[in-house]
This record gives structure tokens, sequence and C-alpha cells, in this order.
């Protein structure tokens, strides 16, 4: 072992393998047989989403099974006995994919379609739908696609947003979720439920639960036609029963079966007979699978040895996980409920790294501003190569997620192994604000973006310097997004990072709800408050104008097309930073 000062090991993981980036994986399913599908996103095939079944030759270029309903998109795959049906990015076009042939289904509708489910006494589809509209907001709501000529026909409207269309086993009825601006969906999310007419229209609807008082999330029919979801009662979601229009409590499972929708299709449970249901969520930052018996509510956790799930499927003895984020992970693994069992699928990681090389999160919690407690994974360096000196401390990276709902996956992250190989350690923040603590703790953030999040970040640096684990005058700090404003603020109100590294970071919060896209626009009622108290924020956590304060350097990246964040918010601020001499670049 060399020893060598921290932050200037030699790492296994390079540049430009960051930059070539890993497959994405998303969507898993079992299917009947026992197979499985997912979609993966591949960055070595011009960033296409392929559709993918174990057994059967993969969906060829230049198809790409990908949809940007409500920008963020979601589940744009179906699969229906052989047959995968699937919306092509690039064309806008319904496909077909059966026997290693493709079939376009009509011609472009000029549809976004997202969240496809199957309603097979009518020869259709059903998805939530997104019309674009000439000087307006486009129109949302959920359609009807004929499999015979593609035809798409409007259903439900009226709300300004629509997810999770599930059909009833009998054809008869159709549950799904709406909610309207100024909400989130995880805020107020409420689940309808609709008569299917012999026409095919619906009739009927009524709410049944959920709301501003606790969102729902994932209605779903168990085999024997009863409908279930996840509905946000106190401190988390729990699975509930609809019984006689209202919901009933069938468990609370100690994690989380719910979280923020921000991918249409992401399902967290799922029947495999009609009495068992295989849940995973999230409590205190990390993944938890259980089996429930709606019957008597009995709650039997299966495994935590997956850290961070973000979707789940199941059928019969079997499940499957997708470990890292919904819509974005790097694993699947497979677990045989009998045996309680776990295999590999698919791991988008492998090779990437040697084990030996891995640095391992510790969860902390630590003291933070108003009294409150804040969380974190900490990763310490690690190398099998090298070590650092004796009486040294490591530069410390604190990693800031974006949402800010989000939360810290503590999967293995390559994005961080590339510091903690080099010798650095890295500081992954669960700041108020996150998902996987509980409501309370989620909305803590509630009017105090750009202050609660910020003060957590910088109260963990001072937290691990107390503790000797990290040298505090290297402190670095990066982020995305949501995120990227946080960078900012660290910057331009404390005098704690040395360095950092902003992307696609908001810095003139005041525009974004003008510039940014129908799904996000009254966010910031919710992160900045209203009235006097909005413009109290807008005037003390706006970086653009504080840029006078900052004295670290920066780096900037931006998409081009990004649009929650557009382009202009990086550009200002990059263009103030570099006109009063500090050290910048900007990557867009």
């Amino acid at each position: 072992m060399q020893t060598k000062p921290y932050g200037t090991w030699d790492s296994p993981i390079t540049p430009e393998q960051m930059a070539r980036g890993g497959a994405r994986l998303a969507f898993p399913d079992v299917l009947e047989g026992g197979e499985h599908s997912w979609i993966e996103g591949r960055p070595s095939e011009g960033g296409r989403y392929v559709p993918v079944r174990t057994g059967q030759r993969d969906v060829p270029a230049p198809f790409s099974a990908r949809t940007r309903v409500y920008e963020y998109g979601g589940r744009a795959h179906l699969v229906i006995g052989d047959v995968t049906y699937f919306v092509d990015g690039p064309s806008g076009k319904l496909v077909k994919w059966s026997r290693n042939e493709a079939t376009t289904i009509g011609e472009a509708s000029g549809y976004r379609l997202a969240d496809l489910t199957h309603d097979v006494a009518r020869d259709r589809l059903i998805a939530v739908g997104e019309q674009a509209r000439e000087g307006k907001e486009p129109e949302n709501g959920l359609v009807s696609v004929s499999l015979v000529d593609g035809v798409v026909r409007w259903i439900a409207q009226g709300h300004d947003f629509y997810a999770s269309p599930a059909i009833s086993p009998d054809g008869k009825q159709l549950a799904y979720l709406a909610w309207d601006h100024p909400y989130m969906a995880w805020d107020a999310a409420t689940l309808y439920l609709a008569d299917i007419a012999e026409d095919g229209s619906l009739s009927n609807p009524r709410a049944i639960c959920g709301g501003p008082e606790g969102s729902a999330f994932q209605p779903t029919w168990s085999p024997s036609g009863d409908l279930f979801c996840g509905l946000e009662v106190g401190e988390r979601w729990s699975l509930h029963r609809i019984q006689k229009g209202r919901a009933e409590l069938v468990a609370d499972a100690g994690v989380e079966i719910g979280a923020p929708l921000w991918n249409l299709g992401t399902r967290l449970f799922g029947f495999i007979d009609a009495h068992t249901v295989i849940g995973t969520g999230l409590w205190d930052g990390s993944s938890r699978v259980v089996r429930i018996d709606v019957g008597s509510g009995a709650v039997e956790t299966l495994t935590t040895e997956l850290r961070h799930i973000g979707e789940l499927a199941c059928r019969g003895d079997k499940a499957l996980f997708l470990c890292g984020w919904a819509g974005g992970g790097t694993r699947l693994v497979e677990m045989d409920l009998g045996t309680r069992s776990l295999r590999v699928v698919r791991n988008a990681l492998e090779g990437a790294i040697d084990p030996a090389d891995i640095s391992t999160p510790e969860a902390i919690s630590y003291p933070t501003s108003g009294g409150a407690t804040a969380h974190a994974n900490f990763y310490p360096p690690k190398s099998s190569r090298f070590t650092g000196p004796a009486n040294a401390r490591p530069p410390v990276v604190v990693v800031v997620h974006g949402g800010p709902t989000g939360c810290a996956n503590n999967d293995l992250v390559l994005s961080i192994q590339f510091f903690t190989t080099r010798g650095f350690a890295v500081l992954d923040v669960n700041y108020r604000g996150s998902t996987g603590f509980g409501r309370s703790y989620r909305e803590a953030l509630r009017g105090r973006w750009g202050e609660l999040d910020v003060d957590d970040c910088v109260a963990g640096v001072r937290f691990l310097a107390e503790h000797d684990r990290i040298d505090p005058t290297r402190a670095i700090i990066r982020g995305g997004s949501a995120g990227g404003y946080t960078v900012l603020q660290a910057l331009t109100d404390h005098d704690v990072f040395r360095a950092a590294a902003c992307h696609y970071g908001v810095s003139d919060p005041a525009s974004l709800s003008h510039d940014t896209h129908k799904f996000e626009k009254h966010y910031d009622a919710f992160l900045f408050g209203s009235g006097e108290a909005r413009k109290r924020a807008f005037e003390t956590r706006t970086p653009i104008r504080k840029v006078d304060r900052i004295r670290a350097p920066v780096i900037f990246f931006q998409g081009l097309e990004d649009p929650a964040v557009v382009p202009a918010q990086t550009e200002g601020i990059y263009l103030e930073v570099r006109a009063r001499g500090i050290d910048t670049e900007y990557h867009g």
C-alpha cells in the first residue's frame, strides 16, 4: 500500500469513462413465464432508450422508447403477451414490436403519451396524454389509443395533471390520479374512480381519497378486483384498500409505499396473488422489501440488502428490483420469493470498478440550524493501492441531490466513487426537504428553500471536521438542478467551500416560474411561499443578485434543451462571475 496525499491518488475511474456514461435502467417488469423486461438507456447508441426483453432480440436502432410528458417523461412501453408496444420518441409514433419485426400503428398523433395500460375488451391502450397548444400551456388528460389504427381520443380532461391509469380486471372501471396547480403530485394527488361505458367513454368520475391532506400514489387492482393505493396519512405513504368508496388502512409497512412522482409509471408495490403484496420503500434513507398480507395486515421484511430501490415488479414467486433512482438505475436484481435468494439480472456498472476500491456509505445524522437534525451518507476515501498520510485528513466533496424532494442514492454511484478512489471523502446530503425521512422532514423546506438545505450542507462539513474526519479547509460542493441552486446559495451566503460545480442550477428563482415548464410552473409557491414572504425570499435568496459574495472558483454545466432550468439561468450567472474575475468555466 503506497502512502500518497489525499486527493492525488491514481483512480481506475477515468474522466473519459465518466463522460461516456453507462447504461441507465428503468421500468422493470416480470412477465408470464418468468421473463424480464425493462427499458435501457444506452449512451453508446446515441442515448436511445431500448425496450429489452430476456430471451429476445432487442428493438433495433433507430427506435427509442421515450416520452416527454410533463418533460420528465416516464414509462413509454407496455408488454402484452409476445408483443411490446412503445412510444417512439423521435417520431412520436406508437410502435408494435413482435417476432423481431417493428410495425407502426397509425401516424404520429401529435400527442405525447406515457403510462400505458391495456384495455383488453376494447382493443386499445389508455395512457396519460399531452397535446401542445399554441401560446398556451399543453393540455393534459387521459386518452385512448386504438391498437387498430392508432387514433387517439381524449377520455378525461379538466385537471392540470393526470397519472397512473389502472383498469379493473373486469374492464368496467378506471382508477387514476389527478391534481391541479399550484400543487405537485406528492402534495395533493387525488385518486379518482370512473365507470367505463360501452362506447369506451368515462362516466361518473368520483374522488375517493388523497388531496392536500395526503396524496395518493399508484392505484393498483388486485387479481380479485379490489382497488389499492399508497396514501400519505401522517408521516408516510402506506398501503390502503378502497372499500365502499373510502380508503381503509391495510398496513403501515414501516417504509414509504409511495414517493414523489417525477417519472410516470413508477411502481413500488405489486400483487403476487389476491392476498399478497410485495412492496418496497425508503425509511431513514434506505430501502426495505416487505411482504404484506392484505387480509390480516401482517408485514414481513424480506430483505434490507438492497440499499436503494427505485422501482419493483413482481409476479408469482419472483420479484425484480431496480437498484438506484427510478427512471435511471444501475442494477436489476431478482428475488426468489420462496428462498429470498437474490440474483443480479443486469448490472450496468459491471467491471467499472474493482470491489476492493468501492467506498461503502455510512449513514450519519448531525445537528443543524434551528435545533433540527439532518441526515447524510458519508463515504471515506477508498483505494486498494493508496492510503493517506497518518496525520492528514482528506478533502471533502459535498453532493447536493436535486428535486429538492429527491434523496441521496446510497447504491453504487460511479460519480461518487470517482472522487473517493482519488482520496476525497464525499458527503451526500439528505437535507431537510428530502424524501425517505417522513412527511414532516420533506415539508420542512416549505418556504425555506435556499436556507435550510444550505444550512444542512454547511452543518455536515462542520460536523465531520469536529469529528476529525475531513479537512474543512478543502471542502468542495457540487449539485444539479435544485441542487445547483443550493450550491450557489452556499457560495453566496457562507464562506465554507473552496470550489464548486453547478450543474444546471437555478440562479434567478423569480424568473423561473415564467421560464420553466407546466409541471413545475407553481412549484415555487411551496419552495418560497406567497405574498410578502415570497417577495422577501426573492430579495434575499437570489444568487445572481449576490454574485459579489462569491469568492470560490465555480465550474458551470448546462443542458441547452433543458425545459426545467433554462440555459439563461446558468449563462447569466456565469457571465457575472467571470466579469468579477473569479476563476470560472461554462460548458453547455
